[in-house]
């Protein structure tokens, strides 16, 4: 039986898209944990695939999505072929046409989930020339959000 105590509205991931690439590295590591496997990481278009689709499934079907590419894949680093494979199979061909292709850059998996997140950030001011307010456009967070998660406050 489930106790409802406490209420929590959260929105949707599809308006929390900033929210699905520290979701994606978590899961694929508890995945990998799960079924004994060392997954390295994802690759940039994959992961730009993955945040891109909207999730009316929400967390569940993304943790879903990234057990069945962990199973799948049979290397350290979960490749764009495979994303472009399992998207197509469950959700249709015209997920894949709707994502924008970036640079070819890699997530790193290596230490805490802080530490993966400011990398990233750190690579995408870089892509943007240190121009900040570019950084949190593209990563959809605010400016604010921005200085502290580089302060780490």
């Amino acid at each position: 039986y489930r106790i409802n105590v406490l209420n929590l509205e959260i929105p949707p991931l599809r308006e929390r898209k900033e929210d699905i690439s520290l979701l994606v590295i978590f899961f694929i590591k508890k995945c990998g944990y799960k079924f004994k496997q060392t997954v390295e990481g994802i690759s940039e278009e994959g992961m730009q695939i993955l945040e891109n689709y909207d999730w009316p499934g929400n967390i569940r079907q993304l943790e879903n999505t990234i057990e069945r590419l962990v199973v799948r894949t049979n290397k350290n680093f979960i490749m764009t072929n495979l994303v472009k494979e399992i998207m197509k199979l469950q959700y249709g061909g015209g997920v894949i046409d709707n994502y924008q292709k970036q640079d070819n850059i890699n997530y790193p998996l290596s230490g805490n989930l802080e530490n993966i997140e400011k990398t990233i950030i750190e690579e995408v001011i870089k892509e943007e020339k240190g121009n900040k307010a570019a950084t949190a456009r593209r990563l959809g967070i605010s400016r604010t959000t921005l200085w502290r998660k580089l302060n780490n406050k």
